[in-house]
């Protein structure tokens, strides 16, 4: 859903993300670490050459080895300044999609106000994973990080975002706060769930597969793509800044977004406008 910035709150936000992401980048270079720019940002890159106008947040993806890596150098080179938000490391978070806030800032969007953690103006950071060949372990790996993930939610919220009308959504939001009643009085639920989402993300890795997947996306099959298409990383500009992408990236915006250069029609532009926003004395 689209909802309305002002247009300096929105630039605001805008620069502040891509301010992250530029130091994201310059860690990464300097690491040697590969990543690329994904998802709305990335049909940004291509369409707007930066942000789609009305987007507010910036997505990055990374191999789990390049990952794995990042995790390593965080604390070192980010830590002082800036929170990598999981729940194994920011305690009280529950989500799977992994965020780099920015300390001594606030952004809460209206899903997540439940969550005792601090929530700052952030990049969105999405793990590949090695997709199973085989139906019954490609079926275990979506059915298992799709529940896995709703339970991990639930932990901290008992509101998620329900797209259906009428008695049944009413009956699924009453099992939310059921779910999220019992959860919430488990000591570091949210962190044993994450673990057991982790080990079935990587369930696959020890051995060659034909694609991989981000099972942090709510639509695994639709944006898997080839395992051997990701190098050599490019780089593209991005609000005048030179960012990575994934070598066949137009590819990959075409299998998962059609005809991406083509403006969506209003009623399908869809931004995550908070209902809390705080620069402190950041931005």
């Amino acid at each position: 859903m689209l909802r309305e910035y002002d247009s300096n709150t929105l630039k605001r936000v805008q620069k502040a993300e891509l301010d992250i992401l530029k130091t994201f980048d310059k860690i990464c270079q300097k690491y040697e670490i590969n990543y690329f720019l994904d998802w709305g940002s990335l049909i940004g890159a291509a369409r707007h050459k930066g942000f789609i106008p009305w987007d507010d947040d910036l997505d990055v993806s990374m191999t789990r080895k390049d990952y794995e890596r990042f995790k390593k150098i965080y604390a070192t080179e980010l830590g002082e300044d800036y929170i990598l938000a999981t729940p194994i490391h920011h305690s009280g978070y529950c989500g799977v999609v992994i965020k780099l806030m920015r300390r001594n800032t606030k952004f809460v969007p209206e899903f997540s106000k439940e969550m005792k953690c601090e929530l700052g103006i952030h990049i969105d950071i999405f793990v590949w994973d090695n997709l199973c060949d085989s139906k019954l372990g490609m079926s275990a790996q979506i059915i298992g990080t799709r529940i896995l993930s709703y339970l991990i939610f639930l932990c901290g919220s008992s509101n998620p975002v329900i797209s259906c009308r009428g008695g049944l959504k009413f009956i699924l939001h009453l099992i939310c706060k059921i779910i999220h009643s019992i959860l919430s009085r488990i000591p570091k639920s949210e962190k044993v769930l994450y673990r057991c989402f982790e080990k079935i993300c990587k369930m696959a890795n020890r051995k060659s597969t034909r694609c991989i997947a981000t099972f942090q996306s709510p639509n695994i099959l639709k944006y898997a793509f080839n395992n051997n298409k990701l190098e050599p990383y490019r780089r593209i500009q991005f609000e005048g800044y030179p960012i990575s992408v994934a070598n066949n990236y137009k590819e990959h915006l075409r299998q998962s977004y059609g005809d991406y250069m083509k403006l969506p029609p209003l009623n399908q532009r869809e931004n995550h406008c908070a209902d809390e926003i705080d620069f402190g004395d950041v931005y």
